[in-house]
C-alpha cells in the first residue's frame, strides 16, 4: 500500500465533565519523528502516545495536538439545600437570643458550607482511555489522506516508469541497429591509419572489437530493465517502501548516466537527456512516499 507522507488527521473524544480534540499534521521525513503538544494533565501519556504514533506511522514528521474544550473539573457550585439550612439556623439564634439586626449574605458567606466543590474526573480511569481512544482514531483518519495521496502518486509514477520502459527500448533497438554500423566505420578507419601497411588483419578486427565494446550498452540496458521491473513491483507491495524506492532511482540514475556516457550516438544521447528529465520527476514524487 502506497503512502503519502503528508496529511492531516482529526478527532473528538467526549465524556462526562470534559471534552477534547486531537489533530494530526504529517510531513516528509526520512524517519519517524513525533512532536506532541498536549495540556499538562496528559503529560504522563507522552511516552504511550509516541509508542502508538510510531506503530501505525512508519515514516514522516508527526505533529500530535491536543486541546481541551472543558475542563475536567467543573469548579464550585451552590449547595442552596445547605444554604436553607444555614439561613434558617441562624435566625433561630438570633431569636434565641434576642440578637438586633438582620441575617444577610454576609453571615451566610462566613459559613461556606453552602459553596461546594466537584472532584476532578479520575485521570486514569475516565480521561485517559479517552485520550488514546481520539488518537486512535484521528491515526485511522491520517492514514487515510495519505493512502488517498498515496493512490494519486502511484499513478503518476507508474504513468512515468511505464515511459521510461518505452524509452528503453528504443534505446536498446538503435543500439542493436547501430552496432554493426559502428564497427564497420571503425575497421574503416583504422585500415585508412595504417596506410596499407603490413598488419595482421585478425588484430585489426580485435582492437576495433575493443573499441567498440567500450561504446557497448548493452549491460546497460539489461540492469535498467531489472530495476524498472522491481520499481512497478514495489509500487504494489503492502509494506513502506519508500526507501526502497528512492534506493532503486538512485540506482536507475547511475545506469542512465553510465548509458549516456558509453553510447556513442546521436539518438540515444537525446533519449537518455529525456530519460533523465523524466527520473528527476519521479525522484521528487518518490521522496514524498512513506
Amino acid at each position: 500500500m502506497i503512502r503519502s507522507m503528508t496529511g492531516y488527521g482529526r478527532a473528538e473524544g467526549r465524556k462526562k465533565g470534559f471534552a477534547l480534540t486531537v489533530e494530526l499534521r504529517s510531513v516528509n521525513h526520512r524517519y519517524c519523528d513525533v512532536a506532541l503538544r498536549l495540556p499538562k494533565l496528559f503529560t504522563p501519556l507522552e511516552e504511550t502516545l509516541t509508542k502508538l504514533l510510531k506503530q501505525k506511522i512508519r515514516r514522516g514528521h508527526v505533529d500530535l495536538i491536543v486541546s481541551l474544550n472543558m475542563p475536567l473539573e467543573t469548579g464550585p457550585e451552590l449547595d442552596l439545600s445547605s444554604a436553607n439550612i444555614h439561613y434558617n439556623m441562624l435566625l433561630r439564634l438570633k431569636k434565641e437570643l434576642g440578637l438586633p439586626g438582620e441575617v444577610n449574605l454576609d453571615h451566610l458567606m462566613r459559613l461556606k458550607d453552602f459553596i461546594v466543590y466537584k472532584d476532578p474526573l479520575p485521570m486514569e480511569k475516565v480521561a485517559f482511555p479517552v485520550i488514546i481512544k481520539s488518537v486512535e482514531e484521528a491515526i485511522d483518519d491520517l492514514n487515510k489522506a495519505r493512502t488517498r495521496e498515496g493512490r494519486a502518486l502511484r499513478k503518476d509514477i507508474e504513468a512515468r516508469i511505464k515511459g521510461l520502459v518505452k524509452v528503453v527500448l528504443k534505446i536498446e533497438a538503435q543500439h542493436e541497429k547501430g552496432f554493426h554500423e559502428r564497427h564497420q566505420r571503425l575497421l574503416k578507419k583504422t585500415q585508412e591509419l595504417t596506410g596499407g601497411l603490413a598488419i595482421d588483419p585478425q588484430r585489426i578486427a580485435q582492437e576495433v572489437a575493443l573499441l567498440s565494446s567500450r561504446s557497448d550498452i548493452s549491460e546497460e540496458i539489461s540492469r535498467l530493465k531489472t530495476h524498472l521491473v522491481e520499481f512497478n513491483r514495489l509500487l504494489y507491495t503492502d509494506q513502506s517502501v519508500g526507501r526502497g524506492l528512492d534506493f532503486l532511482t538512485q540506482e536507475i540514475g547511475r545506469e542512465i548516466n553510465t548509458l549516456g556516457a558509453k553510447a556513442n550516438d546521436e539518438k540515444i544521447a537525446l533519449q537518455v537527456v529525456a530519460m533523465k528529465c523524466e527520473m528527476e520527476k519521479v525522484r521528487e514524487q518518490v521522496q514524498n512516499i512513506e
